[in-house]
């Protein structure tokens, strides 16, 4: 055996025994106390409104989220099951089965376990990992989508059309944004058409059809889906300022949610430099990152099926334009950054590759942090009411793990979350 083989041998061994090690830690944390936040407690109020028979006129009744992942959390409490930890355990079978889909819709143009790392490594998925939000259930199912349409795509055989509808469908219901999935298929369908010879004219005319129904299906549950209530919220700021403001918020992504991807820490838990200086320098990356990824997304051989291509264009444009601003919403497309990132990155220059590796280094050890904090928090009960959520719900938390209370009555623990905590955990 030459001295190359056995060393690339040496170094997938070790990076199946950290990636296992990896996992292992992911595992450990399900044992984690419910992670209450607000659109936790909304998600939670709204499957306890599908428990007492989804009654009318109720502010529950009122909430424009989507049903699909508070379907999850009712199904789990008819199974018994609706308790922290398999809330926990479930989120993580969904980002390994995302992982899987994404792993074999790239399977012919990318080897090693680089890119899992950057994915489990991110805080924002070990995070939501243990939390219970829909994020990880909408990466399995809009992951799942793309890769039933890309082996159709590939293969012909009309029998991955209908689990590639179902996961469209199903990540729709769990995020409205899964409307990205669609609008990215009509892109790329309009990309291939010079490509399409007689021959594929069978399977054009099948997956027409599960378009057309598509449509038909969007438009009728489009009240249920919240299609118009997210719409409002899109022209918010362009309702309260002008272009200025639709300009503004545009921008805010750079310094926020986007380039928190890439640094990979949230930038208001920096203190240690001034906030005029963390702006300025989370801009920057972001900023750069971004010309970085449509660089690699407006290359012709980089291996990213154009599906994806499409994916990543659409549902980067649609949340650049949302009007809020959080790390999670770019979790769907954290694996199709990794890979896309990864690939060829040791075709670039010396200079290049050592700024690479010194962000991949920052990048790695700001992970190996997070997963530390977190699985800290999820061990220490005190730690978890100090801090989760920035100890908003700390005096909820402390009457639920103590039986503390506070001596005056406006301080007392809001009694919804209490009850909530006492049900989960």
């Amino acid at each position: 055996m030459n001295r190359w083989l056995k060393g690339r041998i040496n170094r997938q061994g070790i990076s199946l025994v950290l990636l296992c090690c990896l996992a292992l830690v992911y595992l450990l944390n399900c044992f984690t106390p419910l992670r209450i936040t607000h659109d936790v407690t909304r998600y939670l109020l709204l499957e306890d409104w599908m428990e007492n028979g989804w009654p009318r006129g109720t502010w529950v009744d009122r909430d424009f989220l989507p049903y699909g992942y508070s379907y999850t959390l009712f199904l789990l409490s008819k199974l018994h099951l609706l308790h922290a930890f398999f809330i926990a355990l479930l989120n993580t079978l969904f980002l390994a089965g995302a992982l899987w889909f994404v792993s074999r819709i790239f399977a012919k143009n990318v080897s090693g376990w680089q890119w899992v790392f950057l994915v489990l490594l991110n805080w924002t998925t070990i995070k939501l990992a243990i939390t219970p939000m829909p994020e990880m259930q909408y990466l399995f199912f809009s992951a799942g989508a793309l890769f039933f349409y890309q082996k159709f795509r590939e293969n012909g055989k009309v029998g991955f059309i209908l689990p590639a509808i179902l996961f469209f469908f199903a990540g729709l219901m769990t995020r409205t944004v899964g409307i990205t999935l669609f609008i990215a298929l009509l892109c790329s369908l309009v990309h291939e058409k010079r490509h399409l010879t007689v021959t594929k004219t069978y399977q054009n005319i099948m997956f027409a059809s599960g378009s057309l129904i598509s449509v038909i299906a969007i438009v009728y549950f489009s009240h249920g889906l919240r299609i118009s209530d997210y719409l409002r919220y899109f022209r918010g700021p362009l309702d309260m300022a002008g272009p200025s403001g639709w300009f503004l918020s545009i921008a805010a992504h750079f310094s926020k949610d986007w380039a928190e991807l890439f640094v990979n820490a949230p930038s208001s838990k920096i203190p240690v430099i001034p906030t005029s200086l963390t702006v300025l320098v989370f801009s920057i990356v972001g900023l750069t990152m971004l010309g970085v990824v449509l660089k690699r997304l407006s290359g012709q051989n980089t291996g990213i099926p154009v599906i994806v291509k499409y994916y990543m264009l659409v549902y980067i444009l649609v949340i650049f334009n949302w009007p809020y601003h959080e790390c999670r919403f770019w979790l769907p497309l954290l694996p199709f950054l990794s890979i896309s990132l990864m690939r060829d990155a040791g075709n670039e220059g010396v200079s290049r590759r050592r700024w690479a590796l010194a962000a991949k280094s920052w990048y790695i050890a700001a992970g190996v942090f997070a997963l530390s904090y977190y699985s800290y928090t999820s061990f220490n009960k005190e730690a978890l009411a100090h801090n989760q959520d920035a100890g908003v719900w700390r005096k909820e938390y402390e009457f639920h793990f103590f039986g503390r209370t506070a001596p005056d009555s406006t301080s007392r623990p809001n009694e919804l979350v209490t009850g909530l905590l006492k049900k989960m955990d």
